[in-house]
């Protein structure tokens, strides 16, 4: 995938918002960025910032986990919106 994809993608239809070389995220929506391991694939969920470089983009998750990967191989974005797992009471 190409910067320009990825940032097109993310900034138009997950809602991201621009904070100079970092992409944000809204609480009310879930990404998900599918990497290609060779044979294998790598989900990263859950991702609430995207920090592009010249060749290499960084994947910061909710869990305070950062995934480093090359943009070419980046095969899919998945946007969903979050639920709220909170138990409530009435």
């Amino acid at each position: 995938m190409t910067p320009k994809v990825l940032a097109d993608i993310l900034s138009r239809h997950a809602g991201g918002v621009r904070d100079g070389d970092a992409l944000r995220f809204e609480k009310n929506t879930r990404v998900t960025v599918f990497v290609s391991l060779g044979q294998e694939a790598l989900t990263v969920d859950q991702v609430v910032e995207v920090v592009t470089e010249d060749d290499i983009v960084v994947f910061r998750t909710q869990r305070e986990e950062r995934y480093v990967v090359f943009y070419e191989d980046i095969r899919g974005v998945r946007l969903a919106p979050s639920r709220d797992k909170r138990a409530a009471f009435v």
